[in-house]
């Protein structure tokens, strides 16, 4: 197997583990935010569920593109631009829903519930997805694809997210009469409703050229 198929073999088989270990997180953080019920649990729930949405259908490009003969697991440029763009999709709805949630938060504030089992979900969250931010990053530097440019993104994203949600969650429960902590849940999560909107533009941007059929996907000549 030379260096380009098992670049795009390895690609495919991150990407496979990352919509796989991301299925669970939509039901966790779910059930997370009906415990605990505040604005950044919420925001986790539907930013989960929209980057598993996104993760996956990147996947499904590239496993199908990797079962056509001749291409040697790259998929067109078209399908590349498509991926990136669902992936940029789920960032900047899940934005807008976190930002909407966080206003709300602060018109009418909600006391905050049992938060273990959230702590406990954002935690496991935050080492997987820098583990994967860390394997996309890497493969990025072996051959960038719009793909494989949205998932580090992404990733880092989520890794950033989690970081500063695991925060609040901790405010909330080391000063539970306190209001310092809803205030700061309002704060951050449009901290990450702003973080997830660039991450999504810039993704966004990079699809433009695929989609007008530039060739940035298609392997090297041999």
């Amino acid at each position: 197997m030379n260096s380009t198929s098992s670049t795009a073999t390895s690609r495919e088989r991150t990407l496979r583990v990352a919509w796989i270990l991301s299925a669970w997180a939509p039901f966790t953080s779910g059930a997370a935010f009906w415990i605990g019920g505040t604005a950044v649990l919420l925001g986790d729930f539907l930013r989960r569920t929209s980057e598993f949405i996104g993760v996956f259908v990147s996947w499904l490009v590239v496993w199908r593109s990797s079962s056509e003969p001749g291409n040697r697991g790259y998929p067109s440029p078209r399908r590349e631009g498509v991926a990136s763009l669902v992936t940029a999709a789920a960032m900047i709805v899940s934005a807008c829903a976190i930002a909407v949630r966080a206003v709300a938060q602060v018109l009418s504030p909600v006391e905050a519930g049992n938060l273990s089992l959230g702590m406990f979900v954002v935690s496991a969250g935050a080492l997987v997805n820098m583990a994967f931010w860390r394997r996309f990053r890497r493969l990025a530097d072996e051959r960038s694809t719009p793909v494989v440019e949205a998932q580090w993104r992404l990733y880092r994203a989520k890794t950033a997210t989690d970081c500063a949600v695991l925060a609040v969650l901790l405010m909330h429960k080391l000063y539970p009469q306190s209001h310092w902590p809803a205030y700061a849940d309002s704060i951050v999560s449009v901290c990450i409703s702003v973080l997830l909107a660039i991450s999504g533009v810039t993704v966004v941007n990079r699809s433009i050229g695929a989609l007008s059929g530039a060739d940035t996907a298609s392997p090297p000549n041999h």
